[in-house]
């Protein structure tokens, strides 16, 4: 079970198109090629389609996205010449913010693909009959009307019928895609010689979708998203509303293991945003298996937590503004390297 991953952005980062806010994205190829069908593909890459682009200069995400689009495209193409596919039939959307779905209206112009992904993300609107990328549902779900966001939601407010902040400015705001199925909690996948169970993890996203890898139980591997990454801590930084990250992270990774303890023996992980490979370290930390990263993991994030209800105690405060008493020089490191805490 090799990955067959395409890696999307190097070389819009390279010729200093991609936005500093944005990392390269790895796709993977979940069907096995060489058999006349085109890719199903894990995720999408950055992009911010005409369709749903301010009028005006992005308020957030600057760049030169006609080249971005072919620097992007050519990536996706040349990834899937060489690993034999000639096209792709399938995006699999692993959650909805722009960095993993943007370039899904590109592809589903190049390749007419389909797009599958699961009903309680709510980024792409999934019904046969409205099918479609809603960017007003990603920006709500993303913490745009709160604490340092609300001066972003403002430059494209209006107000819409039920009275919600609407973004008039955008362009139409939603394009159409072929979205043709919604993935359920525990559905299994089956791609012919290779099978992926789908799961749901809360905190970054509304429920990100992972895939594991079931096709050979004594070597399993799981594909992360943004929820587990290799040798790193999770990337939990959603923190608007219901999705204030580490507490219904904990909980969702715990009821993971609980329901699936096989999973601790995982020893590969393929992340969205670090290379692919082996799990040997958290920090300096060895480690062998997914377990061990998550008994890491799960005991830092308890001990940020710990800082959380000490910080609340004191009196309310804004979800970014408790993020960043949090994390601390961290959150100046991220800041200094040109990320917000929506992108981090």
């Amino acid at each position: 079970m090799k990955p067959r991953r395409i890696v999307v952005g190097a070389l819009a980062k390279k010729k200093r198109v991609l936005p500093p806010q944005v990392e390269p994205i790895n796709l993977y190829c979940l069907n096995t090629p060489g058999q006349g069908d085109g890719a199903v593909l894990l995720d999408c890459g950055f992009f911010i389609p005409h369709e749903i682009r301010p009028k005006q200069a992005h308020p957030v995400f600057q760049t030169d996205y006609d080249a971005l689009r072919s620097l992007s495209l050519q990536e996706v193409a040349a990834g899937l010449q060489a690993h034999g596919y000639p096209g792709i039939d399938v995006v699999i959307s692993t959650h909805g913010h722009a960095d993993h779905a943007g370039l899904g209206p590109e592809l589903h112009r190049e390749y007419n693909c389909e797009f599958w992904a699961s009903e309680s993300e709510g980024s792409l609107r999934l019904s046969p009959e409205d099918a479609g990328f809603d960017m007003r549902s990603v920006l709500r779900s993303n913490g745009f009307y709160e604490g340092r966001f609300g001066p972003v939601a403002k430059m494209f407010a209006s107000t819409e019928k039920d009275g919600s902040p609407g973004f008039s400015r955008m362009g139409d705001a939603e394009y159409d895609l072929n979205v043709r199925r919604v993935l359920k909690p525990e559905e299994v996948i089956d791609l012919g010689e290779e099978r992926y169970r789908v799961l749901e993890v809360y905190g970054h996203s509304r429920g990100q979708v992972l895939l594991v890898n079931e096709s050979d139980p004594s070597d399993m591997a799981i594909h992360g998203a943004d929820q587990i990454q290799k040798n790193e801590p999770p990337t939990f930084l959603s923190y608007s509303g219901l999705r204030l990250g580490l507490g219904w992270y904990l909980r969702s990774m715990d009821a993971l293991f609980e329901k699936h303890p096989e999973y601790r023996q995982i020893r590969r992980i393929y992340p969205a945003h670090a290379s692919t490979g082996h799990l040997d370290r958290f920090e300096k930390t060895p480690i062998e298996n997914l377990g061990q990263w998550w008994d890491a993991c799960s005991g830092k994030i308890h001990g940020e937590l710990e800082t959380a209800l000490e910080t609340l105690s004191t009196g309310p405060m804004l979800a970014m503004d408790l993020f960043e008493h949090i994390l601390g020089e961290r959150a100046d490191a991220l800041a200094a390297k040109g990320m917000n805490g929506m992108i981090a």
